[in-house]
């Protein structure tokens, strides 16, 4: 049962992370290749980039715990996946990023894989 809960706890605190990752970024200039010192100095500035690297900075250790527990070929899709529809549902509901009916059949397709990986 706890592994299940630090699997949840890493999805979300990943997922999270990078929704922060993107309300900062959207909060800045565009990138330019010439400007990139400049720009990640910007970048860091930001307290929702700022929120988003401390967030992923305590994935690391959940993330390492789960894969002394599991299976790396089962824990990596599990996290990944589960963590991308997270992110799916935040940019729906908070973003109002819309989904083409394709990348709906990708997300139940992702869902089905998802439920016969964790079997």
């Amino acid at each position: 049962m706890q592994i299940y809960l630090i699997l949840l706890l890493n999805v979300i605190v990943g997922a999270v992370g990078n929704v922060f990752f993107r309300i900062g970024a959207s909060k800045l200039p565009v990138f330019e290749a010439k400007n990139l010192l400049s720009d990640t100095g910007r970048m860091l500035s930001s307290p929702y980039v700022l929120a988003g690297i401390l967030l992923l900075a305590l994935n690391f250790p959940l993330y390492s715990f789960l894969i002394q527990k599991m299976e790396l070929a089962v824990a990596f899709p599990l996290v990944t996946s589960l963590t991308f529809l997270v992110v799916v549902l935040f940019s729906f509901f908070y973003f109002k990023e819309s989904l083409s009916a394709v990348q709906y059949l990708g997300i139940g397709v992702l869902a089905l894989g998802l439920w016969l990986l964790a079997r």
